[in-house]
């Protein structure tokens, strides 16, 4: 592999302190998300913990071992031209990656759990639940399939990022990514859109079911911005 750097490029470029701005306001905007719905439950509410509330605090866990993943990562170069690091830094990115992949991966399917069994515990008297079944199988299906190719886009696993062994790796990244982001934000929309029809069904004023709907279109506005970040 050839990492002597092109002619008249700027080594000392870096747009690490933008990744980990970026990194640490998109987590903490998580954990308060989190603290306040636990607050909510407990001390507004006076309901207990049910199971949507235990997986979104799995799902924030995990998010929290990638948020670590992805520090460590911009700290071993990340954000900063690769020519600075040699064959270890390729190395590291790699490691990270696929440590970033499956975590990132698990938490996005737990969090899609708890907005299932969110949907189940409010609209549980209705036919929504064979949606979430459906939903629910497509998730797992996603999920596995990303982790499952994660683990092994290289035989042995180590040869991803282990140049001295000689492995098998036959996974187009690209493609790879493509075919991640697809499934994904087509789960979001299903998931935005699943509960709308039963929202006209419980005991409510019209005003206050388009208040509901409107707040569940809200989540929509993220999945554009995630198709061109993606």
């Amino acid at each position: 592999m050839d990492l002597t750097p092109p002619v008249g490029i700027d080594l000392d470029a870096s747009h690490q302190t933008q990744l980990r701005a970026t990194y640490s306001v998109t987590y903490g905007l998580a954990v308060v998300a989190v603290a306040l719905r636990l607050l909510c439950r407990l001390n507004i509410s006076k309901i207990k913990l049910w199971w949507d509330d235990y997986i979104i605090c799995t799902a924030l866990a995990l998010a929290t071992g990638n948020f670590i993943d992805m520090m460590i990562w911009v700290q071993r170069g990340v954000g900063t031209h690769i020519y600075r690091w040699g064959l270890p830094g390729v190395s590291h990115f790699y490691i990270n990656l696929f440590v970033c992949e499956i975590l990132y991966t698990l938490s996005l399917c737990f969090t899609k759990y708890s907005i299932l069994l969110f949907f189940w515990r409010i609209f549980g008297s209705t036919n929504i639940r064979i949606p979430i079944y459906i939903l629910a199988f497509l998730i797992t299906a996603w999920g596995l399939g990303v982790i499952l190719t994660t683990c092994f886009q290289c035989v042995p696993i180590q040869g991803l990022w282990d140049y001295s062994i000689k492995a098998h790796c036959g996974v187009n990244i690209n493609s790879f990514f493509i075919g991640n982001a697809v499934p994904n934000i087509i789960t979001d929309w299903a998931l935005l859109i699943l509960p709308l029809p039963y929202v006209w069904k419980v005991q409510r004023n019209n005003v206050q079911k388009i208040a509901l709907c409107g707040a569940f279109a809200m989540g929509g506005l993220y999945v554009p911005t995630l198709v061109r970040h993606r």
